[in-house]
């Protein structure tokens, strides 16, 4: 993922996946550091929630 495209906090190298009823994955090897959310949304992908709560986690630790 490059940084500079990203709509958010985010690092180079990291990766990441999301599912059709709100579970979502994201990996950033060089900061040893995974999340991973589970949900039960229909046609949900990654909704606002997810978005929120991965730069408040990241911003507390990046």
């Amino acid at each position: 993922m490059a940084p500079e495209l990203q709509q958010g906090i985010c690092v180079k190298g990291e990766y990441g996946w999301d599912g059709w009823l709100g579970a979502y994955f994201a990996n950033l090897p060089e900061q040893d550091i995974t999340i991973l959310m589970g949900a039960q949304k229909k046609d949900a992908g990654t909704f606002s929630l997810t978005r929120r709560l991965r730069n408040l986690c990241l911003s507390n630790i990046l």
